[in-house]
């Protein structure tokens, strides 16, 4: 967990970054409760990319927040019982009125 707030903060330090993260990053606390919920499991990362039908290289990018790929973020959500990325305030707020 750490290191995804560590490199987020890194990241967020750059102006023009954190304007087209904030504006585009709709999955932000989401990717952060899925990386906390896999460092929690008692479930190899191995086994929980298995069991969702994606890579561990998809999980680690998600931890290093190096890339967010919606459809499994979405199969993580199912894995660990979450809300799925549409059903958040943030994804409807983007919903044209």
């Amino acid at each position: 967990m750490k290191v995804f707030r560590n490199y987020l903060t890194d990241k967020l330090s750059d102006p023009d970054f954190s304007a087209a993260y904030h504006r585009n990053c709709a999955v932000c606390p989401i990717t952060v409760r899925i990386v906390a919920a896999v460092s929690a499991s008692r479930d190899s990362i191995e086994r929980i990319a298995s069991q969702c039908g994606i890579t561990v290289q998809t999980i680690e990018d998600l931890k290093t927040a190096d890339k967010c790929c919606i459809a499994s973020v979405k199969k993580l959500c199912d894995h660990f019982g979450f809300p799925p990325p549409v059903d958040t305030l943030c994804l409807q707020r983007k919903k044209p009125l």
